[in-house]
């Protein structure tokens, strides 16, 4: 056991355990010390971090006695604090309506680091708060509150706290997770959408790359952004005509992003819009492209998606643009592409053929193309919609 120890202390460094402080108003933690390894959860600014070491740029955080995670040391700094703090403790929580839905209130004596996994089946979130202890006398649902069936929590082990929130809804379709102040932890939890129908539905479309950015070029010289475009625009048409506000995140052959920004900045640019929108879904359009030689054989059409309520919508896409295109359905897959990455709603990318395969590439080139891609993709939306909508009483 103390060799052990004297091992770990190595490898982390002589570095001091000490308390460190989130800077980041998304600071990523990791399951390793490098960006290679998955997230354990994303916190905002301001929540403390015991540090037991360092590696490299990374600190090695402890978030209970059974957890520990990494973070990179430009997100987060010191305070200067050498001893770690109490257990935070959870006096109380609430649950009442908000402007977007309901919203679950923790009242704590200081911020502590969490993570919130959502449910399917039945629709729900489970969140983990760490470095607390539960000590509340109650649970209180104002009336206003008619989103949540119940809230539950326990004791899970020394230093965590487990909630589990039961919805009184079709789907989870959305949430967003805050600090109000230094000690109340926020979760606003959105409500089911109203209605099967487009009508007053908020979509984003984002059709990728743009500005200097071409994407892949198809060896006729067709290059991606610009069919990832057309097909955006169409779709948009179709869609505005069945009653939805559409929001492109850009109309022309331009980046979103400051000029001369980096990669991340167009791609959180992006995201961005639909946050601000307060956009009910986000799709972001493509075509996607392999290598020479006998990868030119690969076709067909793919979608990808991040947060488990986005499965279905990433499911109906490919189900309903394959069909119209006539591409083969190749898979649906979980990939943490930066514009999926946010849980404001659900958030989908579809590729809609392949620009490397020549029989594709020339289909491509042709309004028709256009038109069925678009076809399908608000097909797609509409399916998903009317699944994940709450029908009125008796209209289902």
């Amino acid at each position: 056991m103390f060799a052990a120890s004297i091992a770990l202390a190595l490898a982390l460094g002589a570095v001091n355990a000490q308390l460190l402080v989130t800077t980041d108003s998304d600071t990523r933690l990791r399951a390793g010390p490098s960006e290679d390894h998955n997230r354990v959860c994303v916190l905002p600014a301001g929540v403390p971090l015991w540090a037991l070491g360092k590696q490299g740029q990374w600190y090695h955080v402890r978030l209970c006695p059974s957890l520990d995670a990494w973070v990179y040391d430009t997100t987060v700094k010191s305070t200067g604090q050498s001893q770690p703090p109490a257990l935070a403790n959870i006096g109380s929580m609430s649950l009442s309506g908000c402007e977007t839905g309901s919203e679950v209130q923790f009242s704590l004596n200081r911020a502590v680091p969490f993570r919130i996994l959502p449910q399917l089946d039945p629709p729900g979130l489970i969140v983990d708060l760490f470095d607390c202890v539960l000590a509340a006398y109650w649970i209180r649902q104002f009336p206003d509150d008619r989103l949540i069936k119940q809230a539950q929590p326990w004791q899970e082990a020394t230093g965590w706290v487990r909630v589990r929130i039961d919805l009184d809804s079709p789907a989870v379709v959305g949430y967003r997770a805050y600090y109000r102040g230094d000690s109340t932890l926020v979760i606003e939890v959105r409500r089911p959408y109203a209605g099967p129908g487009l009508g007053g539905k908020t979509i984003v479309l984002d059709p990728g790359h743009g500005g200097t950015d071409s994407g892949a070029v198809s060896a006729g010289g067709l290059p991606e952004e610009k069919v990832n475009l057309a097909i955006a625009l169409r779709a948009a048409e179709m869609l505005t005509a069945g009653g939805a506000r559409v929001v492109l995140t850009r109309a022309f052959d331009t980046q979103v992003g400051p000029a001369g920004g980096s990669q991340a900045q167009e791609l959180e640019a992006r995201v961005q819009v639909g946050v601000k929108q307060k956009a009910d879904l986000f799709v972001s359009i493509h075509n996607n492209a392999t290598g020479g030689g006998t990868n030119a054989s690969v076709a067909g059409t793919e979608t990808y998606y991040w947060t488990p309520f986005s499965h279905l919508l990433a499911r109906r896409l490919c189900q309903a643009t394959s069909t119209a295109l006539g591409t083969s359905h190749r898979f649906v897959a979980w990939r943490p592409f930066h514009v999926l990455r946010d849980t404001d709603c659900p958030r989908a990318l579809i590729e809609c053929a392949y620009m490397s395969n020549p029989s594709e590439a020339k289909y491509m080139a042709q309004a028709e193309f256009v038109e069925r891609a678009a076809l399908g993709i608000v097909a797609g939306i509409k399916q998903f919609v009317a699944e994940t909508a709450l029908y009125p009483s008796g209209a289902q």
